[in-house]
This record gives structure tokens, sequence and C-alpha cells, in this order.
């Protein structure tokens, strides 16, 4: 694009100067030599037309090679007459050079991409922008393209031009023409920079009239000015006003944020592109005040992260809704580098747009696009890591084990297992086979596994067509030994819009496209089963390999090791597409129309192999154990398809201060999911498994379910001057899933706003120089949930429906027949579940936006919660789901953001803190659910339901028999624990005072799951060409449960003890943390209550980042704009009082369960020229 550029504005730059100051005109072995060497890529590919004008021929080179020529104005209109030259030899030098020389023309390089066209009588005049006087009128110079850089001073040298060093000097001011101290004055591109003293004064060194000064300051706008000829460059920067005009994704469209009368959160493309996130919901934790995100594994390729948006509101699915560029889909595996912004809407205001699936809450992911104008810009992202275990259950040693094995069977009165002799081999080490010392979490896990992830990105756009294409790579390997354990992931993304087409059309299309794989063993993650589980079932003295080399064995749980490497392979891969077009009709002022059309599909295929694994023992070679009697291949396919179909009207007006606009739509959906599962047995070898080849066990089954929805929406907004605001949202939705009378609901919501600061008697109190931005909202609304359990039965997707199942066989008389059977029984009344939220909240801004401060109070009810209520056991079907439950979230909200600047540094800080209080209100009349966690009304959904303890029993504590010794409690007990009960046992308390311990009289709720003062804080800081991050979240409240082997010792013959078991009580050690050892029992360790209750408040630092930006002037030669290198560390240290070895946000856990990882990295942002 062509560019005017006045004679005074650019005669004093040294670039335009050596320009016109060259003297001999170059040949084509001179420019060689110029600057370093000419790349081949200026090869110019396009054919010309014979007689072009000049202008079109140097802008076609330069769209071509990414080069720029300076030229005066009236020499752009000269035609050329290019005649058989076709520039297709090895540089386009020559062959310019050859075609402008007849018409008195010459080429010079200044650097290695930029070139000046001269004529020559212009050179022999004299008559060159330096040369002449400033005072006399002046032409134009038409610079062709806009990539002027530092200049190269070997360019320069060879035609003895000298880059002169200029003391700059002059003031800053800002607003009402005061001087600004602290202002950051650099020279851009390089690492020299200043500040302004307490006048606003400065004074900086530059290389030349080529420098280009920039002033920064917060809470103004930047700005940029060129060096020139100029000793005294005073400058006034503009207060930033970019908040007001900040945009925020909204449903169905964007809002500026001042008038925003709903509660959202967004988060930006800076906040999730920064860290190595192996998942996006991940990413999302501590970002958002209101979201709620948790995660307890660390599991390579894994989604079991848990989003909630304001507290759970039903027992049923509660996962907030979420699309992707209007189309629903699973964000979980999205490339973050794609993402430009998330909006989380959190109230009915904002989600009621969406109806009946914004109960849960709605979060809206935009993917990134072209930008107009824009040249292509190839950018890379990536970083390569290792990955640690976060904690690992600590066992001890071989014969410490053994020793506490004998004190558990002598306690309850049973022969020890060892000998002193065996302990002796033991310590010894003279029998490897059978008393081995082994430490099997360490054994299973490696000390680091590596994590990579690459992505590669183009963008960029004309005036009327953008583009974006991206690919992304990621590779997590496991920490569990063998190779079973990884992941991989391959993201590719196209979006390509075309503006004003016809003048009145803009056209969108996006493409994504996602194929990953996740690997495992055929044991599987799951925590109670699984190689990982089993290092806590097995013996330290089994080896991991017998001497002969064979996988070791000692009686009772499969070896894990042998588990992991061979003992088959669980494998998923998924392949989904999600792709959206939508056209955008301008009809009228003010008035479009925009149609879309959206799929998503998902095709995933699950292969599981299990080896069969014998053992042999190692002194005979005698078969000694297998832990499965044949091999078994299953293959589960799943297809799901999405299509959604939308057309909305738009119209906004203005009437003197008061501003409309108003948003109409209609919207159709369908879905249908296909399972098919398929497996055998007993395949000649584990080498080929292939289903024609497994002998016995043949079996196949398949289920498909699909719904559809309809629905129209509207919304409304009103504004007064933006002082008082008003919306309303209406949703009217049905669906496929209920009676076709009870099928339909409307969902409808206001807000309003209030900004305060837009007063007058705000500016005449003169709190407005203090207070920039201040506004108070209020909303109430109506949300629908369709979801009910969404479970995977029939009944569950129809449960208006009676459901016939197919039935092998079924007996007719004496005959077994295959038909059907009735397994359910329907509710036709089902409908809808239902949410009413009223939420308010205020935004204010201080200090010229520096500080700002963003709260809410809500209080959400989620009425006829799809329940199970229970029925007399004659009806002998399964109970179908009723619309009786209740339930109540009410919280609140806080987010403070302060940004400034201090000299050459500035810093940012980000808090969040919120909370939210969950208790069922009603049943339905349905009893309690008494299980270890509770339903019962006045209680948070699921809260631990146990008994409360008072601490270890001592001697003291009992009365003593002095004929027989007998022991006889002195405090109540379990009838089931008469005469085994002895001093180091838990105490459990009598609630009821009847003196005794019964599980329907003595349980009560005892602690809350859900996680209570959830916190994060963010930090920058930047200096120069470094930055640093710092990222800290936490619970402030909250409780687990670690149970089973996780915990205890000796529970079960398989439950080996750990170091934390030393603190056990014994007569000499009565203070002890952990009962006496009991074995095989489970009057301690069996039972929910008090005493195994763990904390699970902590705090995380999440990430701490490094990162350093080279120089431009060093990147500039190796076409690269922008080169930033980083280090970065996550979940690097947790302070918590939750049991040691597993996460606090796993609050539950038996201990199997894959761990959270430590992740350290290297990484490179690279932005090509």
């Amino acid at each position: 694009m062509l560019t005017n550029v006045p004679f005074k504005t650019v005669g004093g730059y040294a670039l335009l100067c050596a320009a016109c100051l060259i003297g001999p005109s170059l040949q084509a072995q001179d420019l060689a030599m110029a600057g370093g060497p000419v790349r081949d890529a200026y090869a110019y590919q396009v054919e010309r037309k014979q007689l072009q004008t000049l202008g079109e021929i140097l802008t076609d080179i330069e769209k071509q090679h990414d080069v720029s020529f300076i030229c005066r104005s009236e020499l752009l209109q000269l035609r050329i007459n290019t005649g058989k030259e076709n520039f297709k030899k090895k540089t386009f030098v020559p062959s310019l050079l050859s075609v402008i020389k007849p018409y008195g023309l010459d080429l010079k390089q200044i650097t290695a991409q930029q070139f000046a066209i001269s004529s020559a009588s212009e050179e022999e005049e004299g008559n060159t922008p330096e040369s002449k006087n400033n005072d006399q009128p002046d032409g134009e110079l038409k610079m062709l393209g806009q990539n002027i850089s530092a200049v190269n001073s070997t360019a320069f040298d060879t035609y003895a031009y000298s880059i002169r060093m200029q003391r700059i000097g002059g003031i800053v001011r800002g607003a009402g023409n005061m001087p600004l101290p602290g202002v950051t004055v650099t020279v851009k591109g390089t690492g020299n920079g200043t500040v302004t003293d307490a006048d606003g004064r400065y004074e900086i060194n530059t290389t030349g009239a080529n420098a280009i000064l920039v002033f920064t300051y917060v809470g103004y706008l930047s700005k940029e000015v060129f060096v020139a000829d100029q000793q005294q460059i005073d400058v006034v920067l503009n207060e930033d006003t970019r908040q007001l005009n900040q945009v925020v994704v909204v449903g169905y469209g964007t809002q500026k944020k001042v008038n925003l009368t709903g509660a959202v959160a967004q988060v930006g493309e800076k906040e999730l592109a920064g860290r190595p996130l192996t998942s996006v919901t991940a990413g999302l934790q501590g970002l958002a005040p209101g979201l709620t995100v948790t995660s307890n594994t660390g599991f390579p390729g894994d989604n079991m992260v848990k989003m909630r948006i304001r507290g759970t509101g039903t027992t049923n699915n509660a996962d907030p809704f979420t699309l992707i560029d209007g189309v629903p889909g699973d964000i979980t595996f999205l490339n973050p580098g794609d993402i430009e912004s998330v909006s989380v809407l959190k109230d009915a205001a904002s989600a009621a747009i969406y109806g009946s699936r914004a109960a849960n809450g709605v979060i809206l992911v935009t993917t990134k696009k072209g930008r107009r104008n824009q040249k292509p810009t190839v950018s890379y992202n990536g970083y390569y890591g290792l990955q640690q275990p976060y904690s690992l259950p600590k066992m001890v040693g071989s014969t410490e084990y053994m020793e506490m094995l004998n004190e558990a069977q002598r306690n309850v009165g049973l022969p020890e297992t060892f000998t002193d002799a065996d302990i002796q081999k033991a310590k010894d080490g003279t029998d490897p086979n059978y008393f081995a010392n082994v430490n099997w979490p360490k054994a299973l896990f490696k000390n680091t596994a590596p994590q990579q992830e690459h992505n590669l990105s183009l963008n960029g756009g004309g005036q009327d067509v953008t583009y974006y294409l991206s690919f992304g790579r990621q590779d997590q390997k496991g920490l569990v030994t063998g190779d079973q354990y990884n992941a991989w992931r391959n993201n590719l993304r196209a979006r390509i819009s075309a503006l004003r087409l016809f003048n009145i059309v803009d056209l969108d299309a996006n493409l994504g496209y996602l194929d990953r794989m996740q690997n495992q063993p055929a044991g599987g993650t799951d925590e109670n089963t699984g190689p990982i589980y089993s290092t806590l079932t097995i013996s330290p003295l089994t080896p991991v390999k017998f001497t002969n080399g064979q996988w070791g064995y000692g009686g009772g749980s499969s070896n894990p090791a042998a588990i992991a490497t061979d003992g088959g392979y669980n494998n998923l891969r998924s392949q989904e597409v999600t792709g959206n077009a939508s056209a955008k009709v301008h009809i009228w002022k003010n008035l479009d129309f925009t149609g879309q059309y959206g799929t998503n599909i998902i095709n995933q295929r699950r292969s599981t192999f299990t080896r069969k694994i014998d053992y042999y023992r190692p002194e005979t070679g005698a078969l000694w154990y297998s832990n499965s009697t044949s091999n078994k291949l299953e293959m589960r396919d799943i297809t799901s398809r999405m299509q959604n179909i939308s057309g909305i009207l738009n119209y906004s007006f203005s009437l003197g201060k008061h501003n409309f606009k108003a948003l109409a739509g209609y919207q159709q959906e369908t879905f249908r999911y296909e399972t098919f599962y398929a497996s055998k047995q007993n395949f000649p070898s584990d080498d080929v498994p292939v289903f024609n080849l497994g002998f016995d066990n043949p079996n196949a089954t398949g289920d498909a379910y699909q719904y559809a929805l309809r629905s129209w929406f509207g919304r409304v907004n009103y504004d007064f001057n933006e002082k008082y605001l008003l919306e309303l949202n209406v949703r009217y939705d049905g669906s496929s899933r209920y009676e076709q009378d009870r099928r339909y609901g409307t969902f409808p919501s206001a807000s309003a706003g209030w900004r305060f600061t837009q007063e007058n008697f705000m500016k005449h109190a003169g709190l407005s120089r203090w207070l920039n931005e201040g506004k108070v909202r209020v909303s109430y609304g109506s949300l629908g949930n369709q979801y009910g359990a969404d479970g995977t039965a029939y009944s569950e997707w129809y449960p208006y429906q009676q459901v016939l199942t197919g039935v092998a066989t079924m007996p007719i008389g004496n005959i077994l027949t295959r038909g059907v059977a009735q397994t359910n029984l329907a509710n036709p009344l089902l409908r809808w579940e239902k949410v009413n939220m009223f939420n308010v909240g205020i935004d204010l801004a201080f200090l010229k936006n520096r500080l700002s401060v963003t709260a809410d109070w809500f209080d959400k009810r989620t009425m006829d919660v799809q329940l199970k209520v229970p029925q007399p056991d004659v009806l002998g079907l399964e109970v179908p789901d009723q619309n009786a439950g209740d339930i109540s979230n009410k919280g609140w909200e806080l987010a403070l953001g302060w940004s400034d600047q201090i000299g050459e540094v500035s810093y940012g800080i980000n808090a969040q803190l919120s909370d939210v209080k969950n208790k069922v209100l009603n049943l339905g009349g349905a009893p309690p659910t008494l299980a270890d966690k509770i339903r019962q009304v006045g209680y948070p959904i699921d809260a631990f339901y146990g008994y409360l303890t008072d601490g270890l029993a001592q001697e003291s504590d009992f009365t003593k028999d002095p004929t027989t010794g007998k022991l006889t409690p002195n405090f109540p007990i379990f009838d089931a624990d008469k005469g085994k009960v002895a001093p180091g046992d838990i105490k459990y308390r009598d609630l009821n005072g009847d003196k005794m311990i019964t599980a329907d009289k003595d349980r009560t709720v005892i602690g809350n799951a859900f996680p209570r003062y959830t916190y994060s804080f963010r930090g920058n800081v930047a200096w120069k060409n470094f930055d640093f991050t710092v990222f800290v979240q936490g619970v402030g409240k909250g409780n687990g449960y670690v149970s089973g082997i996780g915990i205890h010792a000796f529970q079960a013959n398989g439950a080996f003890p750990q170091e934390v078991h030393r603190d056990h009580w014994t007569p000499e050690h009565t203070d002890a943390w952990y009962p006496r050892f009991t074995y095989l029992d489970t009057r301690n360790s069996g039972r929910l209550s008090g005493y195994w209750l763990q904390n699970a408040a902590y705090l995380r630092l999440k990430n701490i980042q490094l990162g350093y930006t080279l120089p431009a002037t060093w990147t500039s030669r190796l076409r690269i704009e922008r080169l930033r290198a980083y280090v970065s560390a996550d979940n690097l240290f947790t302070k918590t009082k939750f049991f040691y070895a597993y996460d606090p946000e796993t609050v539950t856990t038996s201990g199997g369960s894959y761990p959270q990882v430590k992740t350290f990295v290297f990484g490179l942002n690279i932005t090509f020229k």
C-alpha cells in the first residue's frame, strides 16, 4: 500500500537520506556485496505485462519478497516497458536495473531488504532531500512498504554513510498539559532507555536520525516518535480510554464492557498462551472468579477436569454449557494458542439467552482470526520440558515391614509370619528372590518424563479477506515404567473471512480438527485397579524381577511393573471435527441478518488387549501364578454428530441520547450418539490381536440415542447516554427429551445498571479525578436444565417413555426364548430443572484505571431437581426420575486488579476470591441417603457423613480385671467390637447418649467436600526486555477423605505400611497419630470418621515464569520480528495439611490414582517477518 510522506517529515530520516545521498549507481555485483548477500528469495516469480507503471512493478515485488522501496511520487506513474523481461532470473535486481536504466533511473540498496529509486538528474543537481533547504516547498516521497527497521551500518559504510550518535531531550506532558514524571522513554528495538524526572524531563542517546523513541506510561496511550533531525522532542501523551471501549463476548454477540449489566468474567489470550498447558480447562483454574476448576490427576491426555460455575445446583450433570465460536463442543483439548478469549457467563442475565442448557453457567470460547490489512505473519510457540510426580507414597523397607506385620498379628492374637532368621535374610540381602527390598512406588514411577508442544500459525489479510491457519502438536510421556502411559494430540485450525462481499455480505468459515491418542496399560488407571493401585498392595519382599530375569512374584497381587510393561494396552484414539460457516447480510443501516451452520463430529475407538502374564518359581521354573486364564481383545467405537443452524437479526438505532439494540433469533439442533462394543478371548498370539483369530466367548452389542432442540430467543438493550443501562433476554426452548405437552419452557431475565460516575454531581464534587469508573449492576432471571441424569441408559435419554430392552433368553414355559423386557418405569410428567438467580454487583476503576474492583453477590436456587424417589419394592422395576428436589447456592466474588509503572519497571497484580455455600432445601419427601456421602435437607450435596471421635483410647480409659487382666472399655463401643477394643483404638462419640455406638444414631455430617474460599493471585513484572510472572491459587477451606490402602496399614492382607505409620500407637508411644496396628481388622480404618477426615485447604504455586525478549537489532537480520525465550515451572510448591502422599484437589481417594505432576519447561515464542 502506497503511503504519502511529506518531505519535511522524512527529510531528516537517516534511511531516506541514505537513499538520496548515495552517489554512484549500483550494479548487480555491487548490490550483492552491500549489507550482506542478497537472498535467492528475491527471485521474482510473477510475469509482467510489457508496459506497466513503476509503482505497479515495485508494489508487486514488495508483496512477493518482503522488501520495501522509496521513490518520489512523480516517478511512480512513469510507464515502463518491461519488454521480454519476466524477472525469473536468480535475483530481481539485475532485471529491475535493466528496465529502469533507459528512463534515467537508478536503483540503490540501503539495507538487505530496503531499496531506493532515484533519477540520475536529481543526483547530478544535488537535489536530494537532505541538500534541500527545509524552508522551501517540498515534493512528496512515496514509501512502498512500512517495514522500516534499524539501518544496517555495514551497508551504509559501503556508501560513505556513518551512523551519528545524537543526544535527544525534551518534556513529556499528560492531561491538562502537566509534566509526567516516571514515563519510560526507550529507543525502539534496543535496550536503551531512560525515565522522565519529577518535571517530566528526559535525555537519551540515539543512534541517528532513523531511531524511533517510544514513550509509555500506565494510564496513557503509548506514543512512537521518529527522531529525524530533531534534538528537542516534547511529547503530550493522551489518556488511555480503551478500557471504556473494551468489548466482551456475550451470548450471540459482543458488548462494551462499560455497558455490561450481567456477571461475565473474561479471560484473554495472554493468560492462556504463556503457560505449558495440557488442556484448556486446567488452564482456566484461578483465572475467572466464580469458576471452580479441580483436576485430580496428571495422567497424560486425561480430561478428568471438573468445572463448576457458582457451585453445584443439581445431583445430575452439573457441567457448564460450552461453545466454541457459537457451536457446542468440548473445549478441553483445544489448542490454547488458537484462543482469543474465554467468557464465563455466571448469572441469569448473561446466560438466559441459552435457556435450557444454561442452568450450570455458560463458557464461550472465541478462536483467533486474521487481521485486516496485515502482511502474512508466521508465529511459532513451543516448549520442551520434564514432568515429575507431585508426590508418591513413601513405603517402609522390608525389615521394618516384617517387624510391623508381626506386631499387627500379635495385637490380634495371631501367630507371627516372620522369624528372626527371615528378618535377618532381608537385612543381609542373601535371598533376593524371596526377601528383596523394593520400594514399589519408586520402582514403578520414573524420576522424570518428557513433555513437549509445538504450535505454528499463519495469519494476515487484506482489505476484504483475512485468514488464520494453525497447527499444533503436543506429546506427553508418562511417568510409569514401560511405554504404555503416554498421550499425543494434533490440532489443526483454519479460519477465513471475507468482508463486504458485494458490499453487503460478510462471510466467515471456521474449521477445527483434533486427532488425539491416549495410551495406558490394560489394567487402566482406576484408583482401585491397575498397576498404580498394586504398588500399595504388593509386598516389598517381592522383587521386580527374579535373579533369572523373569518377572518377580510373591503371592497375592500381580507385579505392577509386569502389568505396566507386559500386561497389554488400553488405547483411545479420538478424531473430532468442529466447524461453522456464517453469512452476515447488511440489509439496511444498522440492520443485519446472520445465518450460521455448525457441526461437531466425533469418532472414537477404544482398543483394549489384556495379555496373560505367567509367573514362574525361580528355583524350579514351575508355573506359580497366572493373572488370567487367557488373553482378551475388546473394542468400543463411539460416534456422535451434532448439527446446529441459527438465524439472528440484529438492529440498533439511537434517538438523541437514547440508544437501542435488539436481537431476535431462531436455532435448531440435532444430536445423535452411537456405540458399538465387541470382544473375544483366547488368541493364539499376543502379537496379532485381530478379532477373527480369537477362539472363545465372542460378544457384540451396541446402542444409539438422539435428541433435538428447537429454540426462539431475543434480547433488547437500552441505555441513556451510556449512563442508565437495561437489558432484557428471553428464550423459548423445546426438547425432545420430554413429553410433547411438557417439552417447551420459557426462560426470561432482566438486568439493569447505573454508571454513577457519569453523573454531573460526581464531576462537580471532584470525585472523577480519582474514581474513573463506577457502575452498579442488578439482575434476575430464570434458566433451565434439560440434561437430567444424562447417562447412557435409555431411560435417562427418554425418561417419559417406557423403554424395552432386548433380552437374550427369556423363559416362556419351559423354553428359553429371545425377547424384550420392560426394565424401567416412565414418568411422562417429568419437566425441566429450573434455576432462578438473583445477582447484584459493582464495578469500580480508580486512579486513572490503575486499580480495578469487581464484586458480586448472588443467590441461586435450583428447583424441580430430577431425583429417584424410593418406591415400594413390589414394583420390581427401576424407579423413574421425579422433579422432587430443591438446592440452594449462595455466594460472593471479588476481583482486584492493579497495574502501574515505576521508572522502567511496569507491573501488574490481579487477585480473586470467591465463596459459595451449597445446601439441599428439599428432597421431595425422600429419606436422606445415609452413605459415606449424604444427601440430606439442610446440608451440602454429598457432605461427608460419619462418626465424631475423641482421639485414641489410653489404658486409663479401661477398667482392668485384677484376676484375668482383661481390659473393659469405659466408653461406648460397637456391639461387633466387644472383646476386641484395646488401648490405641479410636474412641467414637456417642451422639444420642444410649451408651453404645450405632450407625443409624451416632453418625452426623462431619465435613464438606465443596471447596470454600477459592482464591488466586497473579503478578507480572517487566523491566526492559525481561518479564516475570507468578501465579498462585488455592482453597481456603474444605475437607477431603483418604481411605483404604491409601492411608492404612494391614487393613487387608495387601495394605502395606508407609513411613508415616512409624508414628503408630504402642504402650511406649501413646501420643501417636496412627492407631495401634491390627491385622485384617477394620474397626479403626474401615469407618468414615472425623479422625480420618483431611483438611483439603491448600496454597499452590501454580506457575512461575521468567522470559527474555531479544532486542530487535539482534533478530531483524534473521527476518525475526520478535523472539522471546522463557523458562517456566508448574505446581512447583504446595502448602497443605492434606495427607502428604496425595493432592488436595483429589478430595477423596483410596490411593491408586495417577499423581499430579510438576513440570519444568523451556520455551520459545517467535514471530517471523
